[in-house]
């Protein structure tokens, strides 16, 4: 990579620990073919520093490497600081545990020249590690303008696959930090008002499963959406047609009944049967929107029986 040519693209890794998997993640980005890129990595707070782990991209990338350290804030507050320190018109996220397929910026860019109107890129990515069984997501996604696909189905699982045009926000702070799981849900939702998506149908992104991912809050990630979207409705109010209402309802549904069974899963079976009871009184014609109170009725009733 030359030092002279100008930036293309601006890659941010938030890390939090774990520095054998930010090993392979950083290798990743080094091993990115033709295009030019800055790395900045964020370490948020990690009980021991991961900058030993750096020393190879320090080494290759010279003065398009940059590294800071920061009390620990989340994700979201990582990402932004992150952005605040970007030169490059493209922004691209990393996971710390996460690998990008050598191709995958330079695709990312060529998608880009063919939709040019588009803010944000995004690609298929295939799941790995001890709890991944292989799956490729997404399949056949759409492009355009995705508010609405966005509203009916998770699209975009992780930012590990996305490219964003580092012009398309006005403001510095692109995720909510109150949003600990899903300030990437409220994110893709925000931006996608403004402009057109792009799907790449390619997997240039290797997505690690494992159980200390903070995805794995089920409970309390369907919670965050359920705020995201009472926010969302209620500052889009005026734009609202009943199409897009309808979608809103069945989106906040689905959430609901997903909380429903993370919390009897947990064993909180009064949690779980309020957010049933919610879904049910939004789609009570659905026979899923009964299912889930019956199977937590069902639960206490046992619960009661071994007592």
């Amino acid at each position: 990579m030359s030092q002279h040519e100008a930036v293309q693209v601006s890659v941010v890794i938030p890390a939090f620990g774990e520095s054998a998997y930010l090993r392979e993640a950083v290798d990743s980005v080094l091993a990115q073919e033709g295009v030019e890129f800055e790395l900045i990595v964020i370490d948020d707070g990690s009980p021991v520093s991961v900058e030993p782990a750096l020393a190879a991209a320090r080494d290759a990338l010279g003065n398009r490497f940059q590294f800071v350290r920061q009390t620990n804030a989340g994700g979201a507050a990582a990402r932004n600081r992150g952005i605040s320190m970007t030169s490059a018109p493209w922004v691209a996220f990393l996971d710390h545990d996460d690998r990008w397929h050598p191709t995958k910026l330079r695709e990312q860019l060529e998608r880009a020249v063919e939709a040019p109107d588009a803010a944000l890129i995004y690609c298929a990515t295939r799941s790995f590690g001890d709890a991944a069984s292989g799956d490729i997501f997404p399949i056949d996604a759409p492009s355009g303008e995705l508010t609405n696909a966005l509203l009916e189905h998770t699209w975009i699982r992780t930012l590990s696959s996305v490219m964003v045009r580092r012009s398309a926000l006005p403001w510095t702070h692109w995720f909510d930090p109150a949003h600990r799981f899903a300030n990437d849900i409220d994110f893709y939702l925000r931006l996608s008002a403004r402009h057109p998506f792009a799907f790449l149908d390619k997997v240039l992104v290797d997505r690690r499963r494992h159980g200390r991912q903070a995805s794995g809050n089920a409970c309390e990630t369907h919670e965050e959406v359920l705020a995201i979207l009472d926010s969302l409705e209620t500052e889009w109010a005026d734009q609202i047609d009943e199409r897009r209402r309808k979608r809103f309802r069945a989106r906040r549904a689905r959430h609901l009944r997903a909380a429903s069974r993370a919390a009897r899963d947990d064993g909180d079976l009064g949690p779980s049967l309020a957010f049933g009871l919610a879904a049910l009184r939004l789609q009570p014609l659905r026979w899923r929107s009964w299912r889930e109170p019956i199977r937590t009725r069902l639960g206490a009733l046992k619960r009661r029986a071994r007592c």
